[in-house]
Order: structure tokens, then sequence, then C-alpha cells
């Protein structure tokens, strides 16, 4: 390897590196670490922080032992009135569930959290009726384009070496 080429791959290396590093010591805790787990999932109607409830207890233990399983669900109805190759109306719909897992509360060691993230999509899109370049919407794109289909958005693990500072892999 030439000496001008290696120059170019450590400026480069270093370059990546320091951005990796900048956007670590950037993020708060919250972004990366410990997902702060309400003291109850339970309540009535109106309190409760998710719909579902704490699962007769089971979701407020997983919670207290680090492990918190999380889901929601972005439904679109949508309609062409006139224009586009189509009129009608459809529905799409994305669920997107996290799991996170506090290793310190689970026992296992300090410092270490691991987060998986995945969208599953259902319905119809429009994008096929209204005739544009651009999507109807955002949210038919993913996971897979205008079709409805699940896949795994994020799968990272952190590991805090102190209260600042912390290494993300995914």
């Amino acid at each position: 390897m030439n000496m001008k080429h290696n120059s170019r791959f450590n400026r480069t290396s270093l370059s990546l590196l320091g951005s990796v590093l900048l956007m670590g010591l950037g993020s708060t805790a919250n972004a990366l670490g410990p997902v702060e787990v309400p003291e109850t999932w339970g309540g009535d109607w109106s309190s409760r922080p998710r719909l579902t409830g704490d699962w007769g207890g089971v979701r407020d233990e997983m919670g207290k032992k680090g492990v918190e399983l999380d889901a929601n669900m972005l439904l679109m109805p949508g309609g062409v009135m006139t224009g586009g190759t189509g009129t009608g109306a459809e529905f799409w719909g994305n669920v997107d569930y996290t799991l996170n897992i506090n290793t310190d509360k689970l026992g296992l060691w300090p410092g270490g959290f691991f987060k998986f993230e995945g969208v599953s999509s259902f319905g119809t899109s429009l994008n096929d009726q209204v005739g544009a370049i651009v999507p109807t919407n955002i949210a038919s794109l993913y996971p897979t384009f205008n079709q409805a289909g699940s896949g795994l958005m994020q799968a990272s693990y952190t590991q805090f070496l102190s209260p600042q500072f912390g290494v993300t892999w995914g």
C-alpha cells in the first residue's frame, strides 16, 4: 500500500471514529441505555400508561427485572376521491414492537442494555391508485415497500463503561 493511500485511509478511519464517539457522547442515557419503566403498568383506563395494562402483574414483574416489552399500532385509512389511476378507500397499518433488556436489573452484569425493534405492516397501500411518484405515507415504505410484511429494524447492544460513556454495537 502506498503512503498516500494509507494516509487517506487513516484520516477516514479517524473521522469515522470521531463521529461515532461524538454521537455517543452527545446522546442521553435514555436513548441508548436504560428505558424508564413506570412503577406500575396497571390502573384504571384513564391513568394506565398503556391500553393493555399490567397483564395481571406479569408486565410489572418483567419491568422490575429489566425486561420491557412494548407495542404500538398506527392505523391509517385513506382514499382517492378523484384523479389518480383509480378511486376508492384503503387501509394501512403498522405495528412497532420493542424489547428492551437491562442486564443489571436482570442480575447479569452492570451497564448492559439490549434493544430489539421490529415492524409488521398490514393492509393495502394507496400508492398504486394515486398516480404519484411519491408514496402516500412514509409508513408504507417499511419494512417492505408498498406491501405487507415484517422485519427486524434494530438490534443493538450498549455497554456503559462509566455513567457518561458507553459503546453501542448494532
